[in-house]
This record gives C-alpha cells, sequence and structure tokens, in this order.
C-alpha cells in the first residue's frame, strides 16, 4: 500500500536524492531514485533606520534602508513615528514602496519643539521587521527660543507669568567658554534628555569654568 512521512532537518536550498525500499523474506528491493531541492531559507527582512534630516518645525525628511529581503518579497515598507520610545505599525505609519534598497520621504505635520521617534519596517511573508530606533527634535516655532552658548535651541513655554525651557540643558560649555568636562552624564541621550550637572556646575559658572 501507500506510505509517506515527513522528514525534518534538512539543508535550505540542498538537493537531495531518495528511493523507497521494501524487504521481504526475499531481500530489499528499490524503487526509481527521485531527486527534490529544498527551499530557500525564509526570516525577516533585515534593515536599518536613516537619521533623520531637513529637521523643520513640523516636517522632517526620514526614511530606511532594507539590506535583505529574508528570502521573501517585501510587500511593503516605510517608516513608523510616535513621541514615545519605540514606535511600531500601531502608532503613526507612513508606507514608503515596497522591495529592497534605500527609500525616504517628507512627514508633515509634526508639533514644534516636540522630540519624535522613529523606526523603518519591512513587511514580508514572515511577519513586520523593523530598524533601530533614532530620534529627533523639531524645531521650535518662531520667537519661542532660546539659545545657549554651544548655539543649542530650547522651546519655551509660559506658565502664568513665568517663561520656562521645555527641554533640559545640554550645554557643554561654561559661560566664559571653558569646556565643562565631566561633570555631567547621560550624554547618550542628550538630544532627548539633556545632561545631569553637578551642584556646583549648575549654581557656579565661575566653578564651572574651572571643572
Amino acid at each position: 500500500g501507500v506510505f509517506g512521512n515527513k522528514i525534518d532537518g534538512l539543508t535550505p536550498e540542498t538537493p537531495y536524492y531518495f528511493r523507497a525500499y521494501a524487504i521481504n523474506s526475499q531481500g530489499v528491493a528499490y524503487g526509481s531514485e527521485m531527486t527534490f531541492t529544498t527551499d530557500k531559507l525564509i526570516s525577516l527582512a533585515s534593515l536599518t533606520t536613516a537619521e533623520a534630516s531637513s529637521v523643520g518645525t513640523n516636517s522632517a525628511i526620514l526614511g530606511g534602508n532594507v539590506i535583505s529581503d529574508g528570502n521573501a518579497t517585501v510587500t511593503e515598507r516605510g517608516i513608523v513615528w510616535a513621541t514615545k520610545e519605540n514606535p511600531s505599525t500601531s502608532d503613526t505609519k507612513v508606507p514608503m514602496g515596497n522591495g529592497t534598497g534605500l527609500f525616504s520621504g517628507t512627514v508633515s505635520g509634526l508639533t514644534p519643539g516636540t522630540p519624535y521617534f522613529v523606526r523603518a519596517y519591512a513587511i514580508n511573508s514572515q511577519g513586520t521587521a523593523y530598524g533601530s530606533p533614532i530620534s529627533f527634535t523639531t524645531k521650535p516655532a518662531a520667537g519661542e527660543t532660546v539659545t545657549d552658548i554651544d548655539g543649542n535651541d530650547y522651546p519655551t513655554v509660559k506658565i502664568g507669568e513665568q517663561t520656562w525651557m521645555k527641554e533640559n540643558l545640554r550645554v557643554t560649555h561654561a559661560p566664559g567658554g571653558a569646556e565643562i568636562g565631566s561633570s555631567h552624564c547621560n550624554a547618550q541621550n542628550e538630544k532627548l534628555y539633556g545632561r545631569l550637572y553637578s551642584w556646583d556646575v549648575a549654581m557656579n559658572g565661575s566653578t564651572a569654568e574651572k571643572a
């Protein structure tokens, strides 16, 4: 009668040869030799997220690069963004074509003086893959900023009769121009979270110049 079984553990993209066999009291008999080749191994796409460019008050150019399609057609690619870390396709999604290679586009409708998180994405039959997250901050609206000695612009907000900065300070030089040095930390995320200064540096400009 008819028989068969599933064989696991084969190598992708490899030709195999096989024969059926049967054993009785007279010995071993074989069927005709057959051959097949296993398919390519399919995985998620591989891609990177491009740094934001031409950042304005309410727009920026964003994109990425699909390096590998994972041996399955990339049916959609683009970027996702949000004001929280690690955005996904459940947040704001901007499709930018399909297939592999570089892609980019202008995203508008952003809020002035606001930090954003971005990831490129690519979809194939295995699911959705993401590039590493990047972040950027839109430029503040005209007339609503203060600037430090390094040239960093900070958006402001008015609360009652007082005007406050909306971002933490990230300056690296004292008012006299001397480098502040190692009296701060968290430099990896300074564009979003600012720098952490020692008490002397924060309260005394002359001390900062000696630090």
